[in-house]
Order: C-alpha cells, then sequence, then structure tokens
C-alpha cells in the first residue's frame, strides 16, 4: 500500500481529492483492521467454539455409550420383572393349590381329632362299665369258684364215702367167699 501511497502523492491532485483519498485509505485501513482484528476475534471464537463443540461432542458421545448401556440394562431389567412376574403367577397358582390341599388336609385332620376324641370318650365309658362288670364278674367269679369248690369238695367226700364202701363190699365179699370155701360151698 505505500507504493500505492507514493504513486497517490506524486499525482497532481488537487488537495481535497487528495484529502478525499486519504480519508478513503484511512478508512480502508481502519476497515481492514477492524475486520482483521474481528476475523481474529472470529478465529478465536471459532476455535473456542470448535474446543467447545469438541468437547460437547466428547460429553454427547459419552452421554450416548451411557444411553446405550442403561437401555441394556432397563431390557435386562425388563426381563428379569417378566421373570419373576411369570414365577410369581406360578407361585400364586402353586400357593392356591397348595392351599386348598392344605385346608382339606386340615379339615380331614379335625374331623379325625373329633372321631378320636369320640372314641377315647367310648373307650373310657367302656373301660368304666369294662372295670365296674369286671369288679361284679370277679365277685361272681369268686362265689362260682367257692360254690365249685364246696361241691368239689363234696363230692370228694362222696367219692371218698363211694371208695370206702366199695373196699368195705370187696372185704365182706372177699370174707364171705372165703367163709363159703371153708364151709365147702363152690361157686
Amino acid at each position: 500500500m505505500q507504493d500505492s501511497n507514493k504513486s497517490f502523492r506524486s499525482c497532481k491532485f488537487p488537495i481535497s481529492i487528495q484529502i478525499n483519498y486519504a480519508l478513503l485509505y484511512l478508512i480502508n485501513l481502519t476497515v481492514s483492521s477492524f475486520v482483521d482484528s474481528y476475523r481474529e476475534q472470529e478465529h478465536e471464537h471459532a476455535s473456542v467454539a470448535m474446543e467447545e463443540m469438541d468437547s460437547k461432542d466428547h460429553e454427547l458421545s459419552k452421554f450416548r455409550r451411557k444411553n446405550e448401556s442403561l437401555v441394556r440394562k432397563c431390557t435386562r431389567m425388563r426381563e428379569y420383572v417378566k421373570n419373576l412376574t411369570s414365577k410369581c403367577k406360578e407361585w400364586e397358582e402353586t400357593y392356591s393349590e397348595k392351599e386348598n390341599v392344605t385346608q382339606a388336609f386340615q379339615r380331614r385332620y379335625e374331623a379325625a381329632m373329633f372321631k378320636i376324641t369320640e372314641l377315647t370318650s367310648q373307650v373310657n365309658i367302656s373301660s368304666a362299665s369294662i372295670s365296674t362288670a369286671s369288679s361284679k364278674t370277679s365277685q361272681n367269679n369268686r362265689s362260682v369258684v367257692l360254690k365249685e369248690n364246696n361241691v368239689d369238695s363234696q363230692l370228694k367226700n362222696d367219692i371218698g364215702k363211694r371208695d370206702e364202701n366199695i373196699n368195705s363190699l370187696k372185704r365182706r365179699l372177699l370174707e364171705r367167699s372165703v367163709h363159703d370155701e371153708n364151709l365147702g360151698f363152690t361157686v
């Protein structure tokens, strides 16, 4: 620009034009320095913006990876909850079946316990009556035994007397037969 400035001065233009050209030159310099500083600021802003954009891009990729990880985790959790739900339904069905079976066994147990109570009470009544009958029977048995013993001893006495009578009769018969032989009678 200095070359153009020399040529500009060496020209023989009127001063007003020269001033106008000088002003234009100054304006051009000012605009050009302003544009250069603006470009530098813009370049600085652009590099800062690029750094921020790189940083944001890095954050964005980090958030994307985290989001993908969370989506996978969410999918696994959904599957897990789905499995738990199906297991809960199975458990509920099994539990209701087992509860019905348990209640049926409980009713049977209570009925059996009631029957046992009834039978125990009947056995207690029966054993009381048996013990009463037993004591009466044992008393009756004793009297029967005593009577039998009396009859037995009487029969023994009677048999003993008969045996004595038979033996006495045998002796007599023997004596008579001896006596008759002595007399000479033969039978």
